[in-house]
């Protein structure tokens, strides 16, 4: 279970803040003509972000509806918490920063505490922290590249593409509203392959457009997982305070070799 649900657990001095684009991505914008490589430099900003989401988790061996609660400050941490009935039982709790990942299974009672390198093997994430983040947030996993490669694909779609450490990221853009409608992230070396859709934006506070649709395929080593996540809230800039500590009552697991 935390395998799945925590997978759902940069620089922006050359980007642009998303202005208010859309309600919904089919919808028409007024905006001036922009180049195709603009699209990749156009990224939502923050400072703090909370967001709670209906997540249905599928896998060949099962199939589970939860509810996340995320927090999450730019470039410093992320906490998440996912429950199941409805919300009652929490199920994982985790807290992840740029060098350490720390893990709570409450209906088992263990707990890890990894460096962010070994909780990538135990949530079978191949992201980089920044990369967790952006995927909450639904802009690019790989941001701030200046090796982006951009154009137009048809009359409504660009796409650019970037690379970095042998990640291969290919984002699709709606022309005409600069969102994105999907991301493909896979690795020339490792058989591994995330594919993010994106959709149902609306305007957060400050009016940037947030996808508060999104549907997941993840393809790790041909384990394959898909994960329906549908937010029902969102806000970012305001306090989003958090703590993590390790119960005395749990039994601190490792990570087998």
């Amino acid at each position: 279970m935390l395998c799945c649900s925590m997978v759902l657990l940069a620089s922006c001095g050359s980007s642009k803040k998303l202005g208010d684009k859309t309600a919904d991505r089919g919808s028409k914008v007024p905006q001036q003509a922009i180049q195709p490589e603009d699209y990749y430099k156009q990224i939502l900003l923050y400072k703090s972000f909370f967001g709670k989401a209906n997540m249905q988790i599928t896998t060949p061996k099962m199939s589970q509806k939860v509810i996340a609660n995320i927090k999450m400050n730019h470039l410093k941490n992320i906490w998440s918490s996912v429950s199941a009935m409805g919300g009652i039982v929490e199920v994982a709790r985790a807290y992840i920063t740029p060098d350490s990942l720390k893990a709570l299974l409450p209906m088992s009672r263990d707990a890890y505490a990894l460096s962010f390198q070994e909780g990538l093997s135990l949530i079978q994430a191949e992201l980089e922290f920044v990369s967790l983040q952006n995927l909450f947030l639904g802009n690019p996993l790989i941001t701030g590249k200046s090796n982006a490669k951009a154009s137009e694909t048809d009359s409504t779609t660009i796409q650019v593409q970037v690379e970095q450490d042998g990640y291969i990221l290919t984002v699709k853009y709606d022309k005409e509203t600069q969102l994105i409608r999907e991301q493909l992230i896979t690795h020339t070396g490792k058989q591994f392959s995330c594919r993010i859709q994106q959709g149902n934006y609306k305007p957060l506070s400050d009016k940037q457009p947030f996808a508060f649709a999104r549907t997941i395929e993840i393809d790790n080593n041909g384990e394959q997982t898909l994960v329906s996540l549908d937010f029902t809230r969102a806000d970012i800039d305001i306090p989003a305070e958090v703590s993590f500590r390790i119960p005395d009552s749990y039994t601190l697991q490792t990570i087998k070799k």
